[in-house]
């Protein structure tokens, strides 16, 4: 975790006063969920698993009085997963979310403390858009974006799926939040 504080020069970096937001940018650990898993409780205990892990993160920064964090995109760790189990996605993707949302934005709560975690999410349309959330000091969710350019699994088979090539193409990937 990186923190950034912004200060007056000569002014004491331990205490934040009321002109210092104290920001943290977080590249945790990958937790990918195996794609393998099919049976959604599986994957979902799986995510649990990770909502475990993150807390503790926003609980850490928290305690060095952080007033945002910011987790890395695919928060969750079901990007693979979700690429390569697309029908099933649709049922364990709002309630990745939901859990994601109602556990970290807790914990951030706890600390008065603004975060921003990102996780693929079905909209009402029935697509999935890799949405990027901002949840206030409340912990409760006060907008969100979300991407315009899909990268990664989900973009690459559409773009298999299109290609009317006999050959498997090149796919680059890069994850940019």
């Amino acid at each position: 975790m990186s923190l950034a504080q912004s200060t007056e020069p000569g002014a004491d970096k331990s205490v934040p006063d009321k002109a210092t937001m104290r920001i943290a940018a977080c590249q945790a650990k990958r937790r990918s969920i195996d794609w393998r898993l099919k049976k959604p409780g599986e994957v979902l205990a799986a995510v649990d698993k990770n909502l475990d892990e993150l807390e503790k993160i926003v609980h850490k920064a928290g305690d060095a009085r952080c007033d945002a964090l910011e987790l890395p995109e695919d928060t969750l760790g079901l990007l693979d997963w979700s690429g390569a189990n697309d029908a099933a996605a649709k049922q364990v993707l709002p309630e990745g979310v939901k859990r994601m949302l109602n556990r970290l934005g807790g914990a951030a709560a706890k600390h008065n403390m603004y975060l921003v975690v990102c996780s693929d999410l079905v909209e009402a349309d029935g697509k999935t858009y890799n949405t990027a959330f901002l949840l206030g000091r409340d912990g409760k969710e006060i907008g969100r974006y979300r991407k315009v350019c899909r990268l990664g699994a989900r973009a690459a088979a559409e773009s298999v799926a299109k290609s009317s090539r006999s050959s498997p193409p090149l796919i680059l990937a890069r994850s940019a939040c």
